[in-house]
């Protein structure tokens, strides 16, 4: 007390004790009491005093423990209802508010709800990385944001996709004849397109202008259901819908539930075919056009499920590839198509085996070591081999698939570009690939009609194709004149139903002895 005595003399102060306050929570203090008689605070008031402050110091201590909880409590059920990125409401909020709806229900209340999700804005991630990708999903939600009315509620669901409660409390009076169901999907459509607009707008961000669309999907409550989650999965539905179809919203229909339920079957069967050995592969005669000899075979893949039904490849190939089922797909296919290569050559049938690849076997180096691994492995020459890509393939991954392709062509097999003409190679890119045939598309060869044949494309890819020294098979010959023509326009090779659809290995021994006849 030194440093204070002068003054407390002065204020007329005699006497003071000072009792620590010992608290485990936060600062600790001291409690002073003053007197102005000197000698004052005899034994049994200060064991008094010294109690008051043991119990001042416990009464803080449970206080400060109260307000941290209540602060960590707050803080918990911020993060709970609140997406760290944005600052916005997140799923679980979302819920809340509908189940807080579905207790209004009775009293006629509706809401649109349109799930959104980000064309393309993996890009924006994987070119700029996370940090920046965070900062264009806060600026998404700002935008949306500014798109509600009062009352409305955006969520962040999580990634790039976002949730709106639009309540059907519409801006303008509603016209007699027009029910809540049309009025509030008329609201959700005019919802739709606005965010659809302000998304399009660029986002400038670190010097650059980004550009992203929206895939909307709508679903409204409680029409088709009154159960939150249900509801969000049909949105989720309609928005799925929306990206497949290339539309920018779309509205959830029970057609869509059938339609995922048929797909997860259809998943389940899959997998089934594939461990229960339902799936085959039958073989389509490739022929030279000028003297009808079979010299090649292209393997199709053929699913008859134990129901006997025959599902067709451009039903079942999409679902394989979007349950990275593909992968397992293509060596069966590679694996069958080997075996019977084999038997055909042990008799004595010089064929060529075609086989078409998925972009997934194509990434890379250690994809094309293992196509190589998989054929020679069986005993078979690579030379033996036409391995068939698209165009559209090489477009989504070149750099991957040109590596891939350069160390098949090395390893001896042969390279063909399927559907040519369909998609969009340069011919740079063209000029770059170690190609060994190019497959003209039927859409094309559809084109040489008896009655106004249209042979310009044709005669342009077949001379296209004697400039990079490459063979040409022309795929969907239905008919002689189609033949004919083709031969006659330097075509070498010909496919389809004319000689032969895709037929049972069986049949493919009969068929080259039969042979097609000559185009000529």
């Amino acid at each position: 007390m030194a440093p204070w005595r002068e003054q407390i003399a002065a204020w007329g102060l005699g006497a003071e004790i000072a009792l620590p306050l010992n608290v485990s929570v936060g600062s600790r203090g001291v409690l002073a009491v003053y007197s102005q008689q000197s000698g004052d605070f005899a034994s049994d008031e200060r064991a008094l005093l010294e109690r008051l402050a043991d119990n001042l110091a416990f009464g803080l201590d449970r206080l400060r423990l109260q307000n941290e909880r209540k602060a960590q409590n707050q803080e918990i059920k911020r993060l709970a209802y609140e997406d760290p990125v944005t600052g916005m409401a997140n799923r679980r909020s979302l819920l809340a508010r509908l189940h807080e709806l579905v207790g209004r229900a009775n009293h006629e209340q509706a809401a649109a709800i349109p799930f959104i999700d980000l064309d393309d804005f993996k890009l924006v991630n994987d070119a700029l990385g996370h940090k920046v990708g965070d900062r264009v999903l806060q600026n998404v939600a700002w935008r949306i944001n500014n798109t509600l009315r009062e009352g409305d509620l955006v969520a962040r669901q999580g990634g790039d996709e976002f949730i709106v409660v639009m309540m059907d409390d519409p801006r303008y009076s509603p016209s007699v004849a027009e029910d809540v169901r049309q009025r509030l999907a008329r609201g959700a459509e005019e919802m739709a397109r606005r965010i659809s607009r302000t998304l399009r707008q660029p986002f400038e961000i670190n010097g650059y202008a980004h550009r992203l669309g929206a895939s909307i999907g709508v679903s409204l409550f409680p029409f088709l259901s009154d159960d939150p989650e249900s509801v969000i999965d049909q949105a989720d539905m309609a928005m799925y819908a929306a990206k497949r179809s290339g539309q920018h919203t779309v509205f959830f229909s029970p057609e869509l539930a059938t339609g995922r339920q048929q797909r997860l079957s259809l998943e389940t069967k899959l997998n089934h075919a594939l461990a229960e050995g339902e799936l085959q592969l039958h073989y389509q005669p490739v022929w030279e056009l000028d003297s009808g000899r079979i010299v090649a075979v292209e393997a199709l893949l053929r699913w008859q499920d134990a129901e006997g039904e025959m599902i067709s490849p451009a039903t079942f190939i999409p679902v394989a590839e979007e349950i990275g089922l593909m992968g397992a797909l293509s060596e069966w296919v590679i694996d069958e198509a080997a075996r019977q290569l084999e038997s055909w050559r042990g008799t004595g049938l010089e064929l060529t085996m075609g086989v078409n690849l998925s972009v997934s076997q194509l990434q890379g180096a250690d994809a094309a070591r293992k196509i190589h691994d998989q054929v020679v492995s069986s005993g078979s020459d690579p030379q033996w081999w036409l391995l068939e890509l698209t165009e559209e393939a090489v477009m989504q991954s070149p750099e991957a698939v040109m590596e891939a392709m350069r160390l098949l062509d090395g390893a001896g097999f042969r390279l063909a570009l399927d559907d040519f003409g369909r998609g969009y190679s340069s011919l740079a890119r063209l000029q770059a690939m170690p190609l060994h045939t190019l497959k003209i598309d039927k859409l094309f060869v559809d084109s040489l009609r008896e009655d106004t044949p249209d042979d310009r494309v044709v005669r342009t890819v077949v001379e296209l194709a004697r400039q990079f020294s490459l063979r040409i098979v022309a795929e969907g010959i239905e008919h002689a004149e189609q033949a004919r023509q083709l031969a006659a326009m330097g075509c070498s090779f010909g496919q389809g139903f004319w000689v032969s659809p895709a037929v049972p290995a069986s049949e493919i021994p009969s068929l080259i002895r039969r042979a097609a006849p000559p185009a000529l």
